[in-house]
């Protein structure tokens, strides 16, 4: 009975990690489209009220996306706070504390390329660095929500299948 009962728990708790693992894909997915939405407001806020750069990324703090929302939080009051403070700066201080972010390498990538250039060139600039940079996320996520069934499937079959076996193994 006890070996049983050892056997369902691991099937379950590795059944949950595998859940777990496509959960964090689904958030990835939804911290992609918010971060691509908020450079879409950035881009507007630079275009046409030409807000500077700071309070531009402390509106783009309250977004739906928690998250992302911290992450532009961060940059700004890195930006405020440390007057000497690059938008590379802050951006790469605001990905390394920002808990919770689940974004890949190439995103973090693009986003430190997108800060190199943001506040040291004109507005029209500004705007187009925003706008590669937004179809360079963009492209990323099209491939991400591409492979996201599978992957998902994947997860949560490797979790069952991986728990199925141990439960085998105990028994």
């Amino acid at each position: 009975m006890l070996k049983v009962m050892g056997a369902a728990l691991v099937l379950l708790c590795s059944g949950a990690v595998g859940f777990g693992f496509a959960g964090d894909l689904h958030a990835q997915i939804a911290q992609m489209s918010a971060l691509i939405t908020a450079l879409e407001n950035l881009k507007g806020e630079i275009e046409a009220r030409r807000t500077p750069l700071p309070a531009a990324l402390m509106m783009l703090a309250g977004s739906e996306n928690g998250q992302i929302g911290a992450f532009f939080k961060l940059c700004a009051d890195n930006l405020l706070r440390e007057n000497r403070s690059s938008p590379y700066l802050a951006i790469r201080y605001a990905l390394d504390k920002c808990k919770g972010l689940m974004l890949s390498k190439q995103t973090r990538l693009t986003l430190l390329s997108f800060g190199m250039s943001l506040g040291k060139i004109d507005a029209e600039s500004q705007i187009s660095a925003v706008m590669l940079a937004s179809s360079r996320l963009e492209q990323e996520l099209g491939s991400l929500q591409k492979q996201a069934p599978a992957r998902t499937k994947s997860y949560r079959t490797i979790g069952v299948c991986t728990g199925l076996a141990l439960a085998v193994i105990l028994l």
